[in-house]
């Protein structure tokens, strides 16, 4: 998790934009900040480019982005205590809450949604799919 925290928060680029125009007359952006907001000018959105450039960034984002379209609550979880640094328990009571509020049925025999071992099976099933998606 933590491999993950600084890969995330790491290698935000010095340069937003190249000093040329691009289309319209705007800015262009440089090829460093178009990568770390997810653009690829060069193959119209394509993964080509991507994989020729695995920083450790642009493959935590996109393991990210894979966790959240295969397992959006493992995601969420990740989210909140990886990048967003929130506490476990924080994160639990915060589970708990959207669960209530979007009105999902308790588990049989159980008093709330997500005790603290759920949240951390949870918490380690994202990690884990993160590790191999990585």
């Amino acid at each position: 998790m933590v491999d993950f925290h600084d890969y995330w928060h790491s290698e935000i680029p010095m340069q937003v934009h190249s000093g040329e125009l691009g289309v319209g007359g705007t800015p262009q952006w440089h090829p460093d900040f178009a990568r770390w907001l997810g653009i690829d000018y060069y193959s119209e959105r394509s993964d080509k480019n991507w994989d020729r450039n695995p920083e450790p960034r642009i493959r935590t984002t996109r393991a990210f982005r894979k966790l959240r379209n295969k397992a959006i609550r493992e995601f969420e979880l990740c989210y909140r205590v990886i990048v967003l640094g929130e506490p476990i328990p924080s994160a639990k009571d915060w589970l708990n809450a959207r669960a209530e509020r979007n009105n999902i049925p308790l588990p049989e025999g159980k008093a709330v949604h997500y005790d603290m071992n759920d949240t951390v099976l949870l918490l380690v099933s994202g990690v884990e799919k993160l590790r191999a998606w990585w």
